[in-house]
């Protein structure tokens, strides 16, 4: 017998296999090793051309970038606005981001250090909130919640298409991505999925990104 789609909780669901996933997530430490190899790099690249082709500002004056790194996304819609808020939980890449608002002449660009299991009490709320290359997170559903109630009108992430979940016991084979999209769902939200193709960081082949966006507007409460 099949089982209804409201009736699966997702969340949990995400939650158990990324446990079992083999793939360990990056600390802050690995980040702040890795930071200094981004330090006066083009923030420019097919795969940040292509999210922020995707991005709809009219009406909106502020954007928090979640797990902002170097500041690709973020610093690159900052002259769009009024106040640009890079979070991330690396201080060594919020170290470059500070360096390469500067170099924009960005300055309605701010730097906040935080982790997605930090309290968000004092972050912000925004008219955007962008979360690019940055959700491979052990708590889908707390995230998904979190940008969710910092965003004023609407929000948009990345999530690779490819995943990282091996097929379970039961022969689960679904993409990892679409545990975002039911998640949201089940919540009453009715997301947008699109996709980005993009040259892979090393240059060498090309990654699939999933790009998923919803609108926040009369649907605060969640």
């Amino acid at each position: 017998m099949f089982q209804a789609l409201d009736d699966i909780d997702f969340g949990a669901l995400y939650r158990m296999e990324k446990q079992a996933s083999a793939r360990p997530r990056k600390t802050a430490s690995d980040w702040d090793a890795k930071a200094q190899s981004f330090a006066g790099k083009a923030l420019q690249s097919s795969y940040t051309q292509a999210f922020l082709q995707k991005v709809e500002l009219q009406g909106c004056n502020t954007v928090l970038d979640v797990g902002c790194g170097a500041g690709d996304i973020g610093l690159q819609l900052a002259p769009q606005l009024d106040q640009v808020v890079g979070l991330d939980f690396s201080p060594a890449m919020l170290a470059v981001f500070k360096g390469n608002a500067k170099a924009l002449k960005a300055d309605n660009a701010t730097a906040l250090l935080r982790a997605w299991e930090d309290s968000w009490d004092t972050v912000t709320v925004c008219d955007v909130v962008i979360a690019s290359r940055s959700t491979l997170v052990s708590d889908m559903e707390a995230a998904l919640v979190k940008l969710h109630r910092h965003a004023r009108q609407r929000v948009y992430l990345s999530y690779p298409a490819r995943g990282f979940f091996q097929p379970s016991n039961a022969g689960r084979a679904a993409p990892d991505y679409l545990y975002i999209v039911n998640i949201l769902r089940s919540h009453g939200l009715f997301p947008c999925l699109d996709y980005i193709d993009a040259m892979h960081r090393s240059g060498q082949g090309t990654t699939r990104w999933a790009f998923i966006s919803w609108e926040v507007e009369g649907y605060h409460d969640i």
